[in-house]
């Protein structure tokens, strides 16, 4: 099985320009993929809409990994995504999912949560 990790398929969905929406969900995503954010499931193709909005709307980004974890076909990721978008707008989030790989290596679902970093510094200062 190969080791694809999220944070190199959201840098291709969403911050390059090297393959198309449709070639990164091809790399990354299997044809049954699903994709749950707080709760609210996203099929394969919702998913892609999703990233190419953000695609359009995303002037820069970037994403550190804070932690990542594989056990088989199982997947695990923690990490900072700093985004600027073209009107000059931010966000500072830190994101945590689990999810599971296909057979074929790609992932197949994915369940994420996350929170603001301003937000979480802004409470530790109170």
């Amino acid at each position: 099985m190969s080791c694809l990790n999220f944070s190199d398929a959201l840098r291709d969905l969403c911050f390059s320009q090297r393959l198309s929406v449709d070639e990164a969900m091809d790399t990354y995503f299997a044809p049954g993929y699903t994709h749950r954010n707080s709760g609210q499931a996203k099929t394969r193709a919702e998913f892609a809409a999703m990233a190419a909005r953000a695609r359009e709307q995303i002037a820069s980004g970037e994403i550190q990994v804070l932690d990542e974890f594989r056990d088989g076909d199982r997947y695990s990721e923690r990490h900072i995504l700093d985004i600027t978008n073209e009107d000059g707008g931010g966000e500072r989030a830190e994101i945590n999912l689990i999810g599971r790989y296909a057979t074929d290596g790609r992932f197949l679902k994915i369940n994420e949560a996350g929170f603001s970093r301003e937000e979480a510094q802004d409470d530790a200062a109170r």
